[in-house]
């Protein structure tokens, strides 16, 4: 995850796997990379637009860090308990941080022959079992522009 990074300000112990891990600044918070992911095997990788960072600076900074742990993680393992089709060919990253569900709304950008993308379009606090369909809507909108101005 080097993009989503801007300065390296040392190493903790990680207690998911008990390796190192870098610890790095992203905006007001910090995000923890389990050493582990340092040279990992990714079924992709995701790339996040602009709506997804203005949710990350809306909601808790700890609640940022684990989205992101378990976002890492799904890149790596393509665990369906985090990462799981909807509908239409748009997927959500799951996470749950305290009493909250946080969704990442998304979708495959298969067109390179180099690289499996994966866009985060918007992110959510999903109040209710079901996820809203004007959500999956926005979603699927935003992926028909992304292709649209892609195509060109």
């Amino acid at each position: 995850m080097p993009a989503r990074t801007d300065g390296t300000f040392g190493r903790v112990r990680c207690t998911m796997c008990d390796v190192n891990k870098k610890v790095s600044n992203f905006g007001n918070f910090f995000i923890y990379f389990c050493a582990m992911s340092e040279n990992p095997t990714r079924c992709f990788q995701t790339e996040f637009l602009p709506e997804i960072r203005n949710f990350f600076k809306e909601i808790d900074k700890n609640a940022v860090n684990k989205i992101l742990w378990n976002l890492d993680l799904a890149e790596r393992t393509n665990d369906s308990k985090l990462f799981k089709k909807l509908r239409d060919e748009i997927w959500e990253f799951r996470t749950k941080y305290g009493n909250l569900q946080y969704r990442l709304l998304a979708f495959w950008d298969q067109s390179s022959p180099e690289r499996t993308l994966v866009i985060a379009t918007h992110g959510i606090i999903k109040k209710t079992d079901k996820m809203p369909s004007k959500e999956i809507e926005k979603a699927i909108s935003i992926r028909k522009r992304y292709f649209e101005q892609n195509s060109k």
